[in-house]
């Protein structure tokens, strides 16, 4: 439960990320543009280096565990599917 509350706030995430940086290219206010990028890389380098220091020097391990993360939430939406349809077709 934990891993997937964590892949739906990553995903969120990406998803407020972009709509920033889509406002930020069509708003034209090159100073606003700026200290919008500027933000996100002091959240981001934040990030990498905590995770660096979580993980060590080495990323193998980070790699291993966010492809552990897409790997389970592919089985969790194949199982919900299956679920679904097994509840949707079943007998009366």
């Amino acid at each position: 439960m934990g891993l997937l509350l964590f892949a739906g706030v990553w995903g969120l995430w990406n998803i407020v990320r972009g709509i920033i940086y889509l406002i930020r290219a069509q708003s034209g206010d090159e100073h606003y543009a700026k200290k919008v990028v500027d933000t996100m890389d002091k959240v981001e380098s934040k990030q990498e280096e905590v995770m660096g220091k979580q993980i060590g020097k080495d990323g193998s391990l980070h790699n291993v565990l966010v492809l552990l993360v897409w790997i389970f939430l592919f089985l969790a939406v194949i199982g919900a599917i299956c679920i679904g349809y097994l509840f949707w077709t079943k007998p009366t």
